[in-house]
């Protein structure tokens, strides 16, 4: 699994913070995503698990999203 560079600047406080944040709304995101839970015992094969990263990606930016516009 490949590591993500590191960001000049950011403080560790920043990067737990953003952690959190992403896990606060992981059920929301899952719910947008619409992604059925894998079955027990079977695995995803790389295609399936670059889909569902995809999907799980555009899902946590309009979960985002739906958070901004319903604080405003």
């Amino acid at each position: 699994m490949s590591q993500e560079p590191v960001q000049e600047g950011v403080t560790d406080a920043q990067r737990a913070q953003k952690i959190k944040d992403f896990m606060t709304l992981l059920p929301l995101t899952r719910e947008i995503a619409g992604l059925p839970q894998g079955e027990i015992g079977r695995n995803f094969n790389e295609g399936q698990m670059d889909v569902r990263n995809s999907t799980l990606k555009l899902a946590y930016k309009m979960a985002r999203q739906l958070l901004k516009d319903i604080s405003s």
